[in-house]
Formats: structure tokens, C-alpha cells, sequence
């Protein structure tokens, strides 16, 4: 648990926990009648959050919503103090900036309204830069109680005491267990426990892979709480697939269903790739008419579909046509 002593008036003295930053569209702000921005995640102590900020034309004010994206089923508590902040561009001494304070009670959203920000809406004042308006929320956690947090483990640090090989990946080490990698894919099964040549080695060379995504991958092998990225998810998929590692491809599959970052069309493309026969059947779930099978026909991807996958198309297409 964590319990430090920070009120609202110490908080400049402390550097924030967690510094959330993200723009605003300005024409949107102008314009819509209602907008809203959401924030990208960022972790601090083991737990996930975003904000967001809307906005309803003719307003002077924001309202500005931190989330707290913690899933336990077991009584938590989180007390945060908070800064939101609109950045000039040119100068931060003029700066806009509300000071709040908010306490999670297994409860994951704390919203609050911010009078008074009109300044931002005039071009005049200089809030708008390349029309967007940059905001942060700064957080600091002054109490926190009943959160359970996974390890984070360094896997460049070669004093980790069940790790007992190093990988050579792009010419640096990296530290595993073999018996959690062999547990988990049957190459490095089949490598640290056959007739190999690396059978006996306590370093082994990776070629061609990227130490960053490997990293991650041995996050998702090692820990059920780290989370798949829109970002790296295809690069994982292709790690995961190389060293068969079933779970982090299962993981990967689900997060790719739930995701919105990704269109169908591409969501086919990537379940055709690796044979995510979920993802595939969910993707074509949306396709309702002939022309939106006409469209996918039409667009770059289709020409590196498998005759498998074209296939399926046309039978999605004699399906709906039958319809």
C-alpha cells in the first residue's frame, strides 16, 4: 500500500506519478456539439490510466474525467491529487491550470467540470498551435491500499535468481528461464531440452528479432496481467507464431476481436496471416451487403489473402446473396 503525505498545496514540490498528455482538436472544439478526446493509457504503480475531456459547443467549460482502469474483484482504495493543464505553446507562465483531488473506492471513473476556459477557445490568446490545443493531467497517488500488482521483471538484468540463460538479441543480453520458455513454446522446448547445439549453452544468438519486441513478448509469457498493444500486436503475433507460444496468440486474438484501432478489412488480413479463425469469423460478422465483400476484392490487401481466405469471401458472398 502506499500512503504519502500530499495535499493540493505540496503537490509542485513532488514530480507527479503520472503525466498524462494528449491534444485537442480545435475545429472540433469550435464546432461540434458535443466533443470529446480520450486520452492514450499510461501506467503508474502497476495500474492503468486515461482521461478524457468533453466539450459541448457554446460552453465556457470542460469536463474533465481520469480513469482509473484497475480490474480486481477484491475492495481497493486509490486517493489521487490532480493537475489538469492547458499548455501555451510559447510560453508556460501562462499556462492554464485547475487543481483537483479525487479517491477510487473500487470504483474506476472520477469526473470533475473545469470553469473558466474560455481563454483557450480565442485564437488570439495563442493556446492553438498546427490547430490543436495540448493538455496534460498530472497525477499523484497519496494513498493507495488493496491493489494487487504483478512483478515487473527486468529482463536485462542478468541477477534475477531463476534466470539462467542469456539470449543475444541485436547484440545485447537478455536474461530468461528455460523451463518458463519451455513451458510455454515448443521451439525453445524442443531447443533447450533436445539434441541441439544449444542444449548446453548458457547463451544463445537470436536472428532476426527486435530486442523491444521480444521484451514484450516475454511479458506476456511470463505475466497474465500484461496487456497487448494496437501499436506492436502484429509484431507480437509474428514472434508469437515463430516460437509457437499459443497463449500470447490467444491473447493477442481476443485483444484484435475488442480492438477498434483496426479496420475489418485488416482484421481479415491479420486472422488470414496467423489462422485466427475467431478473429476471422467475427470480422466477417460486419459484412452485411455484396458490396462491402466487392469493397475488400477492391482494396490492397485482398491480393495477398490465401485462396483459402478468398474462399471464404465468396461463400460470405453467395451467403448474403442468398439472403
Amino acid at each position: 500500500s502506499v500512503n504519502r503525505e500530499a495535499d493540493q498545496a505540496g503537490m509542485k514540490n513532488t514530480p507527479p506519478d503520472a503525466i498524462i498528455r494528449f491534444d485537442l482538436d480545435y475545429a472540433s472544439l469550435q464546432s461540434k456539439p458535443s466533443y470529446v478526446k480520450e486520452s492514450p493509457e499510461v501506467e503508474v504503480k502497476g495500474v492503468p490510466w486515461t482521461a478524457d475531456v468533453e466539450h459541448n459547443r457554446g460552453e465556457s467549460s470542460l469536463r474533465l474525467t481520469i480513469f482509473c482502469n484497475h480490474e480486481q474483484s477484491t475492495p481497493w482504495n486509490i486517493d489521487i491529487n490532480a493537475e489538469f493543464i492547458v499548455i501555451h505553446p510559447d510560453n508556460n507562465d501562462d499556462n492554464i491550470s485547475v487543481e483537483m483531488s479525487g479517491k477510487f473506492r473500487n470504483l474506476h471513473v472520477y469526473g470533475t467540470l473545469l470553469p473558466n476556459m474560455a481563454k483557450l477557445f480565442d485564437m488570439n490568446n495563442g493556446f492553438v498551435k498546427d490547430e490543436k490545443v495540448s493538455v496534460e493531467v498530472h497525477i499523484w497517488i497519496s494513498y493507495m491500499r488493496g491493489i494487487r500488482i504483478a512483478r515487473i521483471i527486468d529482463f536485462t538484468d542478468s541477477n534475477v535468481p531463476f534466470h539462467d540463460l542469456a539470449l543475444i538479441i541485436e547484440g545485447e543480453k537478455i536474461y530468461v528461464s528455460k523451463q518458463i520458455l519451455a513451458a510455454n513454446s515448443p521451439v525453445f522446448e524442443s531447443m533447450f531440452y533436445s539434441d541441439f547445439a544449444e542444449k548446453d549453452m548458457n547463451e544463445i544468438q537470436l536472428n532476426d528479432v527486435e530486442q523491444k519486441d521480444f521484451i514484450e513478448l516475454l511479458h506476456l509469457i511470463y505475466s497474465p496481467k500484461a496487456t497487448v498493444k494496437d501499436d506492436s500486436v502484429q509484431r507480437i503475433l509474428k514472434l508469437a507464431d515463430r516460437f509457437q507460444v499459443e497463449s500470447v496468440i490467444e491473447r493477442a486474438e481476443e485483444y484484435l476481436i475488442e480492438s477498434e484501432y483496426f479496420s475489418n478489412t485488416m482484421k481479415l488480413k491479420i486472422a488470414d496471416e496467423y489462422r485466427l479463425f475467431g478473429l476471422q469469423d467475427h470480422s466477417l460478422s460486419y459484412f452485411e451487403t455484396k458490396d462491402q465483400i466487392k469493397t475488400i476484392k477492391m482494396s490492397p490487401a485482398y491480393k495477398n489473402f490465401s485462396d483459402s481466405m478468398k474462399i471464404v469471401l465468396l461463400e460470405k458472398y453467395y451467403e448474403i446473396t442468398a439472403d
